[in-house]
């Protein structure tokens, strides 16, 4: 879910809601119930508990943030029918609210019946709660929005530019997006240099008394990349601390098992900091997906052991930042160098330039890092909203396209190559069915009905028969 830095996670405790606010109505839970004869839901799928850990943590905040909107509004008219109205149809944002962007005024709501007005313009979506089967058909010539900051292991149907066109703009972790999420997890430049939490190479040699070389920290183990069988590989070659549900070998500190509560804490950076090598391996290979997995380790002095976005150099401080796994052969050759660097204070502390110099030379990461929150109203969504608000003024359509949300077909991280017995790939292949159904209903501009469902199920099979 959305990354929440440290600074406006602390201002929660801050605000004290009113009284007379019912805050169960200002933000609706995910709700997703598939017309298709495939559960892509995410109670159906295994490993789920970091996805709810997470959106648990983002409601919460959500919720008190438009506590303080409500209390702002308080009085004002929300009735002006010269407003052009956008409508968050997956319910995301439920408080209704005229909001005054750089050059325009719209009102935002999510009562589905203002669809019908006149001055109706647009839809967001947010992604995680995007379905198929419910959707503002007939479209018109209503602008659609995404918003969605999440991999293709939260929603496999945005892998396919036949369902991303069908936006006119977007949010997501590309830097190619409308309004880019790409350093959503980063909670500041100083992190990254500070030293706060950073151990020496003699000091973590010296934990190494009871604690491995490599921590590994994961409780979500069922990903598109096989993660859990290359590090079960890995792990025949290397010393490797197992903390989370995944290949569990050691348990966290009682202080620590509360994942909501401990997402980017002190105490668990401090934590990680004590270990030279860190397991930083994303859910999916997507060009500028990036989490906490990479950052973590990073602020807290680890070395990352690095999976992820092809074009991660574009957002490392440093040159020599991470470990990447593709540069290794097998486990086995991984865990050679891994070892190697464990008894080499020079070869290991040349990963360290942000620690031991203190510097950042990646112009890139810092001309583009940003705050995504604000210790009042919403932060990101704010401009994404103003965004949608903004576009309704401009002649044409843009349209969203592949390189909006970059994730091709998963691959297995231990030999590179498709598996065929991976679930993963065959969700991706029905996933496309489902983006080439789904874009043909809504160019039809079919309203969905009670056979919607029935000549769904039909044009899949014969999808994927002649997949």
């Amino acid at each position: 879910m959305i990354a929440i830095k440290s600074a406006a996670v602390a201002s929660i405790a801050k605000i004290t809601p009113p009284k007379a606010v019912n805050t169960t109505a200002l933000f609706h839970p995910r709700k997703w119930e598939p017309f298709l004869p495939f559960d892509h839901s995410k109670s159906a799928l295994p490993g789920n508990q970091e996805f709810y850990h997470r959106y648990c943590f983002v409601g919460c905040y959500i919720c008190l943030q438009l506590l303080l909107y409500n209390k702002l509004l308080q009085g004002k008219e929300l009735s002006n029918n010269e407003t052009n109205t956008i409508i968050w149809w997956t319910r995301f944002i439920t408080l209704d609210r005229i909001k005054t962007c750089k050059s325009s005024v719209c009102k935002f709501t999510a009562n589905r019946s203002s669809a019908n007005l006149e001055n109706a313009k647009a839809f967001l979506f947010y992604g995680s709660s995007f379905n198929q089967s419910d959707l503002p058909l007939p479209r018109g010539d209503k602008i659609w929005a995404l918003f969605h900051e999440e991999s293709p292991r939260n929603v496999p149907l945005f892998s396919h530019e036949e369902a991303l066109i069908l936006f006119n703009l977007s949010s997501t972790f590309s830097r190619y997006s409308d309004l880019p999420l790409t350093l959503q997890f980063l909670p500041s430049l100083d992190n990254i240099t500070s030293v706060n939490h950073y151990k020496t190479f003699e000091e973590k040699t010296e934990f190494q008394n009871t604690l491995a070389p490599v921590i590994y920290l994961q409780s979500d183990c069922s990903t598109p990349i096989n993660r859990n069988t290359y590090v079960e590989e890995l792990m025949k070659y290397i010393k490797i601390d197992s903390y989370g549900k995944c290949l569990n070998n050691k348990q966290l500190p009682d202080s620590l098992q509360d994942a909501m509560k401990t997402f980017l804490s002190s105490e668990l950076i401090e934590f990680i900091s004590r270990y030279k090598f860190s397991i930083a391996f994303e859910n999916g290979i997507c060009e500028d997906y990036i989490t906490e997995k990479l950052w973590r380790p990073i602020v807290a002095g680890s070395l990352p052991i690095y999976i992820g976005s092809p074009s991660i150099n574009d957002w490392l401080p440093n040159n020599n930042t991470v470990i990447y796994l593709s540069d290794f052969k097998s486990p086995k050759e991984l865990a050679r160098h891994l070892l190697y660097l464990n008894n080499n204070k020079t070869a290991y502390d040349s990963h360290f330039e942000h620690k031991i110099q203190r510097k950042i030379i990646n112009d890139n990461l810092k001309k583009n890092f940003r705050q995504y929150w604000t210790e009042q109203g919403l932060g990101v969504i704010d401009e994404f909203e103003c965004l949608v608000c903004e576009s309704l003024t401009r002649p044409g359509f843009n349209v969203v396209r592949k390189k909006h949300y970059d994730c091709p077909q998963p691959i297995s991280i231990v030999d590179f190559k498709n598996n065929i017995t991976n679930y993963w790939l065959y969700i991706y292949k029905t996933s496309k069915c489902e983006a080439v159904t789904l874009k043909k209903f809504v160019e039809e501009n079919r309203s969905v009905d009670n056979q919607f469902p029935s000549d769904t199920r039909k044009i899949l099979s014969d999808c994927i028969i002649n997949d």
